[in-house]
């Protein structure tokens, strides 16, 4: 599958001149699950792979976008 980063966009020149940023910028630990990764793809017609939203943490065994409403998370094993 193809990526696309669409959150890759030029900062104003006073904080990185000529360089760009992106969504990881701002926000350093994306967790995704499993669950929602197959729920994304029962509804396109070119399925996704996990590695185009590069998380930094993915988890198992949860409802379908349940980490929308987490607010901790605690890792128990690895």
């Amino acid at each position: 599958s193809q990526c696309r980063d669409p959150f890759r966009i030029r900062p104003a020149p006073r904080y990185a001149n000529g360089g760009q940023t992106a969504f990881s910028d701002g926000f350093p630990v994306l967790l995704a699950t499993s669950e929602s990764l197959r729920d994304l793809n029962s509804k396109l017609l070119l399925p996704v792979s996990m590695s185009c939203f590069r998380p930094n943490v993915v988890v198992t065994g949860a409802a379908p976008w349940a980490e929308d409403t987490w607010r901790r998370v605690r890792p128990c094993c690895v």
